[in-house]
């Protein structure tokens, strides 16, 4: 016969407690019944729900990692480190348009493209490079599908393939950021 081991009701009382409240300080009702089973937290979290529980003094926090595929890309989109940097471009230009919360701004690839490549910390960035401008475009898809970014209009064939005239509408039409991401 199988021997059932049967749970503590002050450890299911704490698994509830983070449950309900996943940033519990000192001083908050539970805290202290909570923090006592910490580590147990932890390997129950991550085994059952892939759930971290990290813990300090007067904290204990339940966090939901974010993913990280094989090679430890945060997105299926950002293939490059190239890539990856121009996440950040990206919302450096969120700030440099000043965008306040819930406000949304449209701007064009080429609008950001010619906002970065001016700046004088780009200086070895080329957008008539085609690897460069296909970098920025999984960028913004990638904010895209974690909801930051918005498209109004489809069409980025043009500026992906470098086409066009260099004042033109420059492709797809993207909704800057509308809420802040942390």
């Amino acid at each position: 016969m199988s021997e059932v081991q049967s749970v503590p009701a002050a450890f299911t009382a704490a698994v509830r407690t983070l449950l309900d409240t996943p940033l519990l300080t000192e001083g908050m009702e539970g805290f202290r019944e909570t923090y006592a089973w910490r580590l147990e937290l932890r390997v129950f979290f991550a085994r059952v729900a892939a759930l971290t529980v990290q813990s300090g003094p007067g904290v204990l926090r339940l966090v939901l990692s974010p993913p990280f595929p094989e090679g430890g890309r945060a997105w299926a989109d950002v293939r490059s480190p190239q890539a990856a940097g121009f996440v950040a471009w990206v919302l450096w230009y969120h700030e440099f348009l000043g965008v306040q919360a819930g406000e949304v701004r449209q701007f064009s690839l080429a609008e950001l493209a010619s906002a970065i490549s001016s700046h004088p910390q780009a200086q070895d960035l080329d957008f008539s490079v085609r690897s460069q401008r296909l970098a920025l475009l999984q960028a913004v898809r990638a904010l895209r599908e974690l909801g930051a970014l918005a498209i109004v209009d489809e069409s980025s064939q043009e500026w992906e393939n470098g086409e066009g005239e260099a004042g033109s509408s420059g492709g797809r039409c993207w909704n800057s950021l509308q809420r802040p991401l942390i």
